[in-house]
C-alpha cells in the first residue's frame, strides 16, 4: 500500500495508537512493533558486527 506524506500525516492524527509502535520497512523486509533481536536486521551489517 502506498500513500502520500500528506495522507499519512492525517491517518497518524485519526489513529495515535499506532505510533506507540515501531513500524519499519526494507526493501526485504516489515517489522511492527519492537523487537530488539529483529530490528536488527535493520541496521548496517558493519553496525551489527560492531555491537557484538
Amino acid at each position: 500500500m502506498q500513500m502520500t506524506t500528506s495522507k499519512l500525516v492525517d491517518y497518524c492524527l485519526e489513529h495515535p495508537e499506532i505510533l506507540r509502535e515501531p513500524i519499519c520497512i526494507d526493501d526485504k523486509h516489515l517489522l511492527v512493533g519492537y523487537n530488539g533481536n529483529e530490528i536488527q536486521q535493520f541496521l548496517p551489517r558493519i553496525v551489527r558486527r560492531a555491537e557484538l
